[in-house]
């Protein structure tokens, strides 16, 4: 009877390493058809296959089932498998009871993989494309000495990146042709209001400027902290939301992404939705804000900046949503 293919042969393990590399890929195998997905199974026969190629391997040593435990555990930890709502998703404790090893364990045991092969934060051979590219931004090129989004260049520019294969094709960015019209009140004042446009491809940092200009102190260049919500969840597409100290900006405890780099389009707003602004520092200010609605855009309507002016309402002109519920 025929041996069955061996894998670690196909991944160029060592000839010695190769019977017991395909033993603990079996079960990686498994555990990914039972519970993750073909991707899981790739990244963990790929991380097996750079662990036996390397000189003075350790998969040579050690219960097969703690490796089998680790190197899922490494997976997991680049794709946000233990944190999280997206699927597949599973805690520690369940990986350990499938991989029979204590979450502790494969913890310990994925510390000393990554140093091994000196693994990074990131890696884009063991993590899914979305992760990735929310973490590396792969339109970043550098021009004259200076690296720059190719994004926010000349569309010919951009063009001629693409040509020469330095970025992937740039495309549109969302909310592109869409203008978002919203209602903004000083929680302070709810009965004075002022109605703003924003181009849907501006950025939340963007709407966060024009509402400060509005109601705060528009000369005021002092960094301050501030954040979207909506429903009392942060607004930037995650409920982790933290302030980093170091650059008074909300980024994602989980991506580490900037809010100025999340636009309006891709916040989740919908018509009629209220949402609420704060900035924080010695001079706390607090707005709600509602999406009146959107439209498209006039051609050539914001080519020298992303927003429209506001269009200030004086008592009576429009009612906050304090007195909506006077």
């Amino acid at each position: 009877m025929a041996r069955p293919a061996s894998v670690a042969r196909t991944l160029r393990i060592a000839p010695a390493l190769q019977r017991r590399a395909d033993r603990i890929i079996a079960q990686t195998d498994r555990i990914c058809d039972d519970r993750l997905d073909a991707e899981y199974k790739a990244f963990a026969r790929k991380l097996v296959g750079r662990i036996g190629r390397k000189r003075g391997s350790p998969l040579a040593y050690g219960e097969e089932r703690v490796w089998v435990g680790a190197v899922l555990f490494t997976v997991g930890r680049y794709n946000f498998l233990f944190e999280g709502e997206e699927e597949p998703h599973m805690t520690r404790d369940e990986l350990g009871r499938l991989t029979g090893v204590p979450a502790r364990r494969m913890a310990e045991k994925s510390k000393k993989i990554r140093d091994f092969l000196k693994l990074g934060e990131v890696d884009g051979e063991l993590m899914k494309r979305k992760y990735f590219l929310a973490i590396v931004n792969p339109f970043l090129v550098k021009l004259d000495g200076l690296i720059v989004d190719v994004r926010e260049l000349a569309p010919e520019v951009q063009e001629e990146a693409v040509r020469r294969g330095l970025v992937p094709p740039v495309p549109p960015p969302p909310g592109e042709g869409t203008v978002y019209r919203i209602q903004v009140w000083d929680r302070g004042a709810p009965r004075e209001s002022a109605e703003v446009e924003v181009r849907g491809s501006a950025t939340l940092g963007a709407l966060a400027s024009i509402v400060q200009q509005e109601f705060g102190d528009g000369d005021d260049e002092t960094p301050r902290p501030w954040a979207f919500a909506l429903d009392d969840r942060p607004l930037q597409r995650s409920r982790r939301l933290r302030v980093h100290e170091e650059s008074m900006v909300p980024v994602f405890s989980t991506h580490a992404v900037h809010a100025d780099r999340v636009r309006i389009a891709e916040a989740g707003l919908k018509p009629g939705a209220r949402f609420r602004f704060v900035r924080g520092g010695d001079d706390v200010l607090e707005c709600w804000l509602r999406l009146l609605g959107t439209r498209p855009a006039m051609e050539g309507e914001w080519e020298g900046g992303a927003l429209a002016a506001s269009r200030p309402t004086g008592p009576g002109g429009g009612a906050g949503p304090e007195a909506e519920e006077e």
